[in-house]
């Protein structure tokens, strides 16, 4: 089966669904979130959106994703995994994915915690991650056909894309990125499930140094940062030696 490149949306679905065995696959040409076309869905369920019109990232902030040039997607987790394995989960299934792409051109993707993946020094793609009645809910944004010029004048020495990194597959389209990034995802979800340790291994040799300080829950919190645990997020020595954990729900970069 052959399509013109890039491939139309109305032929997604049937080629996803092969490399997507978790559930059901649906295919928009637009929505408002896939987020929120996920909520109340079963789990395994995988929505992607050829353009989003109120995309958000965490902490309610907005993901801006120009139409026909970013992957937008959102799945239902399985439910005995955490926020806080997930958000290790799955950058690491982002970076595995992206790695072939990005080597050509001498990059190599990294996880800046807890939820971007970013070459350089420069965010490719955002993952958010909610729980709705105990069912988690995964979206992505992976910025694949932007050009420089596209991005908002405030993001354009914060954000890239494969095209502007010279990364993008033959013809533009988009659709050869997710079929890469649909098996790694379905992999490192068993992989967290049978050897979480084996998952953080890979996260930390992918992950950038970490900043001084943080914020969760509006309290600044300064200090050492020892280790990530799986499930109670980022361990912190304070500057007064005392020991904390800050979950990845909840914790951004402060400053």
């Amino acid at each position: 089966m052959s399509f013109p490149s890039p491939t139309p949306l109305s032929a997604w679905a049937d080629l996803l669904e092969p490399v997507w065995p978790r559930g059901p696959v649906a295919v928009y040409a637009q929505t408002a979130s896939t987020q929120d076309v996920c909520r109340g869905r079963p789990e395994g369920f995988l929505c992607v959106a050829g353009r989003q019109t109120a995309g958000r990232g965490r902490l309610g902030r907005a993901w801006v994703a120009p139409a026909d040039q970013t992957l937008t997607l959102s799945f239902t987790a399985p439910p005995d995994l955490s926020h806080g394995r997930l958000s290790l989960a799955v950058p690491v299934a982002v970076c595995r994915a992206l790695a072939p792409l990005l080597a050509p051109a001498g990059l190599a993707p990294a996880i800046k915690w807890p939820n971007d993946v970013f070459v350089g020094r420069r965010k490719l793609a955002g993952i958010l991650i909610e729980v709705e009645n105990g069912l988690p809910i995964v979206g992505l944004g992976l910025n694949v056909g932007t050009r420089a010029e596209d991005f908002p004048e405030d993001l354009r020495d914060k954000a890239t894309s494969l095209a502007a990194l010279g990364c993008l597959p033959s013809g533009g389209d988009r659709l050869p990125v997710l079929l890469d990034l649909l098996p790694e995802l379905d992999r490192v979800l068993e992989e967290m499930r049978a050897a979480p340790d084996a998952v953080l291994v890979q996260w930390r040799s992918l992950a950038l140094s970490f900043p001084a300080s943080f914020r969760c829950d509006g309290v600044v919190y300064s200090g050492e940062v020892l280790d990530v645990d799986a499930d109670r997020g980022l361990v912190l020595r304070l500057v007064s030696g005392e020991i904390t954990h800050l979950p990845a729900a909840r914790t951004t970069t402060a400053g």
